[in-house]
């Protein structure tokens, strides 16, 4: 099966592309409910991948103990700035907004898996701001508190958000601010009406709130609620062990694999969970991503204008359809955000090269050739790739030593000076695929974090860049090795790291080029798990196959042995390149107090 690539089936997907689409409406087979039960049974428990209805009750218990401290922090300031909530203010007798905490995301989804964190928003009413109280005594309230770990706030970007472990489970509070202290109605029922953009003044604000619209609108869109979310949890253990699932490094996050779902279940309302997964993986290979959009709501463009007179802080880019993108996959509600906008030419490559991959397997699977463990198998990374960038992200040690089995604990300064460089990582992964480079090597932004037990470092943690040569570009012998320079694009990296940032001291960063056989074992073996099940049986030639199947790329290992950081070998570099792809960057950063 190929891509669409002719007039016809273009003409076909561009009709699918319109929300409510019907492709077929018949039922699934007896063989697809066996199916559908194997795998819930597979993903829960050799994967281990469902919470268990325990996790659930904990998780729920939580988020009751933190609803409580947010409304205790919003009847504080109430009191504090002397809010009268009885004044001629409120001729309608209309209620006083306590706050509340909602959550979206997967648990407002109803996808739960063990390894999710709860998305949420945190609502209040027009006297409390977003930089002094939410980022200032909220953030301080929560940092006396000994249930919480690991706080950190992000302000620097397009949702501010405090992030945090509560009672060991990570929790994400964004901020959204309404313009009144009275409601004539629940929260819950504002939200989900369109009086609640009468009741926001700034985009981020509508931002955070749209993540609650977005999973309401969602589970409306889909004509079985059930098989939906069965199909979600399969797709999420998918793309996670494949290697694609992170809106921050650029690939998809999970409301547009929700997104992507629901469309499935839209065109296919009565299949089972089984055959939706199947369906799920051949229309998207054939999907053209940069031409059709995924939606799962149509636009109504009179309600539209209305909104953008209305809205009048929205940006241009939002209402007017102007920017690019590689992926296309839009919110259900105004203002239709593409929730894919992060992802670049090189993860978009890589998406597609694992549909491409599933379809494959899923022939397989049909011929009796394979179980379906075998599509939800981790994707070997450092195996597919004969070189890495390795970038260590890195806190050294203050004169302290850490005493035997003693477990390292990320402080404040260190999350976020990894907050910093991970936020980045996007932009080098489109230098990289703007650059000459990416013309002969195929390269791949491993989103997962590896940690390290560095003990001469306090905390240590790695992500890695792979490399090939693309098969056009094939290097045999030393006199015609290609010229790769990375040395423009890794200083830039670095100088944009610490262009208006307050970096920690005994914060730094290490990018260093290195081969497989210098990667830390440790790393391999997380992915390493890989069984390729044929029949019940190991098969050896398909791991061989794979093996052969890494490009050879020549190198020198002793081409450079001098320092770096004088001028003069910085010039060379700019100027001449770096023979046969081998560079090693050590650069300390300024500290900015």
């Amino acid at each position: 099966m190929e891509p669409a690539q002719n007039e016809d089936e273009f003409k076909l997907l561009r009709v699918l592309s319109s929300a409510h689409s019907i492709l077929d409406s018949s039922f699934s087979s007896k063989n697809d409910e066996d199916d559908t039960l194997y795998l819930n049974h597979m993903i829960s428990d050799d994967f281990k991948f469902i919470e268990t209805s325990q996790d659930l009750r904990y998780k729920s218990e939580i988020l009751l103990k933190l609803k409580y401290i947010i409304r205790k922090w919003v009847s504080s300031l109430t009191d504090t700035l002397n809010i009268n909530i009885n004044t001629n203010e409120n001729p309608d007798k209309m209620k006083f907004f306590k706050g509340d905490l909602l959550p979206f995301g997967s648990y407002k989804l109803q996808c739960y898996t063990r390894d999710s964190d709860i998305d949420t928003v945190c609502i209040v009413p027009n006297f409390i701001k977003r930089e002094e109280h939410f980022f200032g005594l909220l953030f301080e309230i929560l940092s006396q508190n000994n249930k919480v770990n690991d706080l950190i706030a992000i302000k620097e970007t397009t949702v501010p958000l405090i992030k945090m472990k509560f009672y060991d489970v990570q929790i994400d509070i964004l901020f959204a601010q309404l313009n009144t202290m009275f409601l004539e109605q629940s929260i819950e029922e504002i939200i989900s009406s369109e009086k609640i953009y009468n009741l926001i003044d700034d985009e981020k604000s509508l931002t955070s709130i749209n993540g609650i619209r977005t999973c309401s609108a969602i589970l409306k869109a889909v004509p079985n609620v059930n098989n939906f979310q069965e199909t979600l949890k399969y797709v999420k253990l998918w793309a996670k062990n494949k290697g694609i699932y992170s809106n921050l490094m650029g690939y998809l996050g999970g409301i547009s694999w929700a997104i992507l779902v629901a469309k499935i279940c839209q065109l296919y309302p009565n299949y089972k969970p089984s055959k939706l997964l199947e369906r799920f993986f051949m229309i998207y290979y054939r999907w053209e991503w940069e031409e059709l959009s995924v939606k799962i709501e149509e636009i109504d463009e009179n309600v539209k204008a209305q909104y953008i007179l209305k809205l009048n802080f929205l940006k241009d880019p939002w209402i007017d359809g102007s920017e690019k993108y590689f992926m296309n996959i839009l919110i259900p509600c105004f203002p239709f955000k593409n929730s894919s906008y992060s992802v670049t030419g090189i993860t978009l490559k890589m998406i597609k090269y694992h549909f491409e991959e599933a379809v494959v397997i899923l022939s397989k699977i049909k011929q009796g050739l394979v179980d379906w463990k075998v599509l939800f198998e981790k994707y070997n990374f450092f195996m597919n790739f004969t070189k890495f960038i390795k970038i260590n992200i890195h806190e050294k040690k203050n004169g302290e030593t850490l005493e035997k089995n003693e477990k390292k604990v990320e402080n404040e300064d260190f999350l976020k000076w990894k907050g910093i460089v991970e936020s980045k990582l996007r932009k080098l992964s489109k230098l990289l695929e703007t650059n000459i480079i990416n013309t002969f090597l195929d390269i791949c932004l491993y989103p997962t974090a590896f940690y390290s037990n560095d003990k001469n470092l306090k905390n240590s943690i790695f992500y890695y860049y792979g490399l090939r040569i693309k098969p056009s570009y094939v290097v045999e012998t030393h006199e015609n090795s290609k010229f790769i320079n990375f040395m423009p694009l890794i200083s830039w990296f670095i100088e944009n790291l610490e262009r208006g940032e307050r970096i920690p001291q005994q914060m730094s960063i290490e990018i260093t080029l290195v081969k497989y056989s210098k990667i830390e074992k440790k790393h391999i073996r997380e992915l390493e798990n890989n069984r390729f099940l044929i029949n019940g049986f190991q098969n050896k030639m398909m791991k061989n196959q794979i093996k052969n199947e890494r490009g050879k790329l020549y190198y020198d290992n002793d081409y450079f042995k001098k320092s770096f950081y004088s001028d003069k070998m910085m010039n060379d570099l700019g100027d001449v390149g770096v023979q046969n792809s081998i560079f090693s960057l050590k650069k300390k950063l300024k500290h900015i107090f």
